[in-house]
């Protein structure tokens, strides 16, 4: 477990609550959700200093609303016994559509219904490094976001 981790929960309850980690999460009609994983949900600005903040309902003015992507570190349940996770936000690269992993940041995310699965692809551009036993991808890297508005994951049948 990292330890920005520990210290975020840390600082959001008493020292009373016991947590109780976990490598995976399940929320709505049984999505299950790994750590690594990456999860988009519709935010109201940037995130906050220890949390996402997630529009709930709807925006008063949708122009300030943005989905935001990140990658799940480690689940939990609050105190209440509400499943919630830890993440590391994806920062966007300026003058591209590419996306990096802000390794510096540990986020708290309600896992409530509006949180959903994106897909993350590697974005290259051939400056990994590559072994035989293939390519070397790091959260240092570029990856590309693809989540509600680009139609995944499919709500079709």
């Amino acid at each position: 477990m990292p330890a920005g981790a520990r210290r975020l929960v840390a600082e959001r309850w008493s020292a009373s609550f016991v947590v109780h980690w976990r490598s995976r999460a399940t929320r709505g009609e049984g999505q299950t959700l790994l750590v690594g994983d990456v999860v988009g949900v519709l935010v109201l600005g940037s995130s906050g200093v220890d949390a996402v903040d997630i529009a709930r309902g709807r925006p008063d003015d949708s122009s300030v609303a943005r989905v935001a992507y990140s990658r799940t570190i480690a689940f939990f349940e609050t105190s209440l016994g509400l499943s919630s996770a830890v993440v590391h936000p994806f920062a966007c690269l300026p003058h591209t559509a590419d996306v990096s992993v802000d390794r510096s940041r540990f986020l708290f995310l309600a896992l409530d219904s509006s949180v959903g699965r994106a897909l993350v692809l590697h974005s290259c551009r051939c400056s990994c490094s590559f072994r035989k036993a293939g390519a070397v991808h790091t959260d240092a890297n570029r990856w590309r976001m693809f989540g509600w508005p680009d139609g995944y994951p499919s709500r079709s049948g």
